[in-house]
């Protein structure tokens, strides 16, 4: 089904809406009021003075030494204009339920991947560890990649392509070559662990003869050494490699670029 151009229209206009409340409730999680940022200072340089006072006055130092280390911090909070929570300073930082409010809500694969990305590393972390929010971000990653491939390249893309026994995320073929995108979200604040960068470069994709390149998209980094390991095996056996990041319209560009290259080359 083909999206109108209003109604594309009024989608952006949502997820931009969106996006605003969003960075305009980051901007108020947490903060302190002016008044009491300045009651916070006042008696913390009030304490840390007191403390460094009785340092010379008396001879035992626990007392004075706790009356600074509380007094620094609370000059601290009160330059930050934090709160306190739980004995932790709370950043503004969203919590995992208001994450996947966000990605229930969203109304493109794009915005779910948006989500995914713009989450605390923490956050990001507690995600990996629920199936059902994997299984959906990395859909919509892929979905993603895909839609920003279709854009430069037309119906030269195609998804979900079997290759021997195993199916292809998203296949780009160019003046007869193939090239096979596999996409693996991951976690954006780590790097892509071993076993899956070695898992993505499959031996169906080696051993066909049709398929001249493949390209490794995630949110992930990936180590110099397996990155150095993987464009091996491909070269062996005669394809071209190549390891690309894509966490948003920032990376269109590269990703386009990154494919491009492996076909033309």
């Amino acid at each position: 089904m083909t999206t109108t151009a209003p109604a594309r229209s009024s989608r952006i206009a949502r997820w931009r809406t969106v996006r605003v409340q969003r960075a305009e409730r980051l901007r108020r999680m947490g903060r302190l009021t002016t008044r009491t940022r300045a009651a916070l200072m006042t008696l913390g340089t009030a304490m840390v003075a007191a403390g460094g006072w009785a340092v010379f006055k008396t001879k035992v130092e626990a007392g004075p030494t706790a009356l600074i280390t509380i007094g620094a911090l609370l000059v601290v909070l009160g330059a930050m204009g934090r709160q306190i929570a739980s004995m932790n300073l709370k950043d503004g930082s969203m919590t995992m339920q208001e994450v996947k409010d966000e990605m229930n809500q969203a109304e493109s694969p794009e915005q779910v991947v948006d989500a995914i990305v713009n989450a605390p590393a923490p956050v990001q972390s507690q995600l990996q560890r629920d199936q059902d929010i994997t299984t959906m971000s990395e859909a919509a990653y892929e979905k993603s990649v895909a839609s920003v491939l279709t854009e430069y390249f037309g119906d030269a893309v195609q998804r979900d392509v079997l290759i021997g026994s195993t199916r292809a995320d998203i296949v780009v073929t160019l003046d007869g070559k193939r090239a096979v995108v596999e996409t693996r979200l991951g976690n954006p604040s780590k790097a892509m662990p071993p076993d899956v960068l070695r898992r993505l470069v499959r031996p169906d994709y080696l051993n066909d003869d049709d398929v001249h390149a493949i390209v490794i998209v995630s949110a992930s980094e990936a180590g110099l050494y397996l990155l150095g390991e993987a464009r091996e095996r491909a070269v062996q056996a005669g394809k071209n490699f190549t390891f690309t990041s894509w966490a948003g319209a920032v990376h269109n560009r590269s990703l386009k670029q990154a494919v491009e290259d492996q076909l033309r080359g």
